[in-house]
């Protein structure tokens, strides 16, 4: 059992397992074991336990919030909204001015970095590809044609 896994469902809280089943069993709604073995990427027999009141390892809670496009901090936590896209527009509306420059500061950092990261790709193989094109001869032309005088077509309309 890994730290995080532990951590979480050893806390002795029987209300936080009790409220994840509640609210897998809420997420999971109609969905066969079947469907959401196939959506998790676990065995139909694990869900129908995990979904039954056996303790979900935090991987399958993950996976089925992320499969039906739940919430993950509502699904461990039962905070905030299942949907999303109700919390960011919660959470942009609660803001403050200077934490919403902040996010958006952090994240073209990160896109910058991203962009580095690609120019230096976009180089590396760019000289990749002409240190190939001077180590190999450059292909033999052949006329057009000559390769559409070739072609079965052109023969059976000669009588060939």
């Amino acid at each position: 059992m890994n730290k995080l896994h532990q951590d979480f469902f050893s806390s002795g809280d029987s209300l936080t397992v009790r409220g994840i089943h509640d609210r897998l069993r809420q997420i999971a709604g109609n969905h066969t074991c079947s469907a959401i073995a196939r959506a998790t990427g676990f065995h139909r027999e694990a869900v129908r336990r995990y979904l039954g009141g056996a303790e979900p390892p935090l991987q399958f809670v993950c996976a089925l919030g992320s499969a039906l496009g739940v919430d993950l901090r509502w699904l461990l936590t039962g905070e905030g909204s299942m949907n999303p896209e109700e919390n960011v527009r919660a959470m942009i509306r609660d803001a403050d001015i200077s934490t919403v420059l902040r996010g958006v500061a952090d994240r073209f950092e990160l896109l910058t970095e991203r962009l580095e990261d690609l120019e230096s790709l976009t180089r590396q193989l760019a000289d990749s590809i002409q240190r190939l094109e001077e180590s190999e001869p450059a292909p033999r032309h052949i006329p057009i044609a000559r390769i559409t005088s070739a072609t079965p077509s052109n023969a059976a309309a000669a009588g060939e």
